[in-house]
């Protein structure tokens, strides 16, 4: 009993370990940075306060890229006269405009940043429409 105890509690550390949000960023950008499982929870820390700041840094500027491609991405949006179509039902309008705002933005990224084309070809020698699969998924 002993032994399927323990096997729990390291199964659930490492599901943790493995699924905790946003850790991978910290680990991969930050020598400093730590993780611990403390029953009941996962915890992130920085072994100095330069790491904090620095992680804070970084963190301000990946807000700014982000603010300025969802930017980009409105002024497309309301460009193309998004803006003033109802895009499915009433009910849901709002969350399928953001949702198209953001499939926008995707495809701005995708294109100016990684160069993929409008369409793409894809294995077995198909082509895929790059906006139509990003507002489909």
């Amino acid at each position: 009993m002993e032994n399927l105890e323990a096997f729990a509690v390291m199964f659930e550390a490492t599901k943790e370990r493995i699924d905790y949000e946003g850790s991978i960023d910290w680990f991969c950008f930050d020598h400093d940075c730590r993780y611990q499982l403390i029953p009941g929870r996962a915890v992130i820390y920085n072994e100095t306060g330069d790491g904090l700041k620095a992680w804070r840094r970084t963190e301000r500027k990946f807000q700014a890229l982000w603010s300025y491609w969802i930017n980009r991405g409105s002024v497309e949006f309301c460009e193309g006269g998004l803006a003033e179509i109802q895009i499915g039902s009433a009910e849901n309008h709002e969350l399928n405009a953001i949702a198209y705002l953001k499939a926008i933005r995707s495809k701005l990224v995708l294109k100016e940043i990684y160069g993929l084309d409008d369409e793409i070809e894809v294995a077995g020698g198909g082509h895929a429409n790059l906006f139509s699969d990003l507002i489909v998924r």
